[in-house]
């Protein structure tokens, strides 16, 4: 029992039941598979509504755990059924494993949800109604589980009881109809029509501008580099400048790497010039 409910046994039960037709008709022998499962979940309840403590804590975590995993499965067949088919957890819990066939399966299920009309119940009924509405988004397809046997005549004919039954069956033609396109729905398209090209019209401008810009962009910044090794040229050589006529001034001779260095930074202004 929980501080939720006094006769609450926190566990999940399941019943399953095996069933086995076997029927023989002119040699041929027809066995039919069922299988029928009742199972009792047991409710999601929080573990501060219920005071849970201990052993029973652990329980209702166990269980709790299961639960979710049987949500993940849910909405995994749900997304698959929208066409976003992808992997469905069924083995993330033993519970899960023991509905594959009922959720997603080859079967018919019904679904009876419990909730209680008390105000303080209010989260659990409201997560026991979204759940119950999610399952019932999956899309089971039930087929009947039969093996055939006897005798290879027995087979044969067998066969053509299907292929005279499937013959049998009245086709369908089908009806093509034409659509005829009213003046509203031309003046749409049109419309459509013209705002597509308009917009590709754009996209092609943009990109052209987008690649003139860059280009522009490339062009400036080798400018800037140029202009930079300009002006550290000159600076060079407005500073041996002046050492060369302070040595004048002193009557110190220019030494020939000293010209050399100045007609190199010469070319060096002329070169990096923008």
């Amino acid at each position: 029992t929980t501080a939720m409910n006094n006769q609450s046994s926190r566990s999940h039960s399941v019943f399953t039941l095996n069933v086995i037709s076997k029927t023989t008709e002119e040699g041929l022998k027809r066995t039919k598979y069922s299988r029928l499962y009742m199972i009792d979940l047991a409710g999601s309840e929080r573990q501060k509504s219920t005071k849970a403590a201990g052993q029973q804590l652990k329980e209702a975590a166990n269980i709790n755990t299961s639960l979710l995993s049987l949500g993940k499965v849910i909405r995994a067949l749900v997304e698959g059924s929208n066409g976003n088919e992808g992997f469905v957890p069924y083995r993330d819990s033993k519970l899960t494993l023991l509905l594959k066939d009922s959720l997603g399966g080859s079967c018919k299920t019904s679904i009876i949800a419990t909730v209680a009309s008390s105000p303080q119940c209010y989260l659990e009924t409201l997560s026991t109604l979204k759940f119950a509405q999610r399952a019932k988004l999956i899309k089971n397809e039930a087929i009947i589980n039969e093996d055939a046997t006897g005798s290879v005549e027995a087979l044969k004919q067998e066969v053509r009881r299907l292929k005279e039954q499937l013959n049998a069956t009245p086709s369908v033609t089908p009806v093509i109809c034409e659509s005829v396109e009213t003046d509203e729905q031309k003046k749409d398209r049109s419309e459509l029509e013209s705002l597509f090209q308009q917009s590709l019209h754009h996209v092609r401008t943009t990109n052209e501008d987008k690649e003139f810009l860059c280009k522009k962009l490339e062009a400036l910044f080798e400018y800037c580099e140029r202009l930079n090794k300009s002006l550290h040229a000159k600076e060079a050589l407005t500073t041996l400048q002046q050492e060369k006529i302070q040595r004048l001034v002193e009557g110190t001779p220019v030494s020939e790497h000293e010209l050399q260095k100045e007609i190199e930074l010469l070319h060096a202004c002329l070169t990096e010039k923008p």
